[in-house]
């Protein structure tokens, strides 16, 4: 996982890279001596273009969790004095402490595993199998077969999760029984990744 995270990474900074490069060219054309119209649209288009890079780094960044306090000022800059009032949404998002897909992915499978363990229980009066389920980890099982509506669900929200799908999976949380006792954790991340991904939507 390291190797992976390492390669993300690098690639994360070579797009940097050519994001910067771009924009170097947008500073460095003087707007007022442009008297073509498709200069200008050019212009226009790099801009643009460099915006929805900038924030498709950014995004990748936030979703990893790796600072991406640079690349947002690039953004900022790129969108001049409008969009303020996002900014500032997003900057206050930065202290969050959101945690990264992957904290998503591991926190939703522990509070997952408890919430199958207490279904469990609840349908034996056995002590023995209710002691037993301390020792035993219960996951939403990979057989075509689905057990229960609660197993379906888990193993639906567990793929959303792996897609960065973050509203569909905070959809399908909200319909199990008792969600907030269970899923609190997770449903705290994965609300503060949807507020995320519609503020950068905006200024991209």
């Amino acid at each position: 996982e390291l190797i992976l995270l390492s390669e993300k990474i690098q690639g994360l900074y070579s797009e940097l890279n050519i994001i910067s490069k771009n924009i170097e060219k947008i500073e460095s054309v003087d707007l007022s001596k442009i008297k073509e119209t498709k200069n200008k649209d050019l212009t226009t288009a790099i801009l643009e273009k460099n915006k929805k890079e900038l924030a498709r780094l950014i995004t990748s960044k936030f979703e990893n969790n790796i600072n991406y306090n640079e690349e947002l000022i690039l953004l900022q800059n790129l969108n001049g004095e409008k969009n303020e009032n996002i900014f500032e949404k997003i900057n206050l998002i930065m202290l969050n402490n959101f945690r990264g897909n992957g904290f998503i992915k591991n926190i939703f499978a522990k509070e997952s595993d408890i919430f199958l363990k207490e279904k469990h229980t609840q349908y034996s009066s056995s002590f023995f199998k209710k002691s037993l389920m301390n020792f035993i980890e219960i996951k939403p099982s990979n057989k075509n077969d689905v057990e229960n509506n609660d197993i379906y669900i888990l193993k639906e929200i567990e793929r959303l999760i792996e897609e960065k799908k973050y509203s569909e999976s905070y959809n399908r949380i909200i319909k199990l029984k008792d969600y907030e006792s269970f899923f609190s954790v997770s449903l705290e991340q994965i609300k503060i990744a949807i507020e995320f991904m519609e503020l950068i939507k905006k200024v991209s």
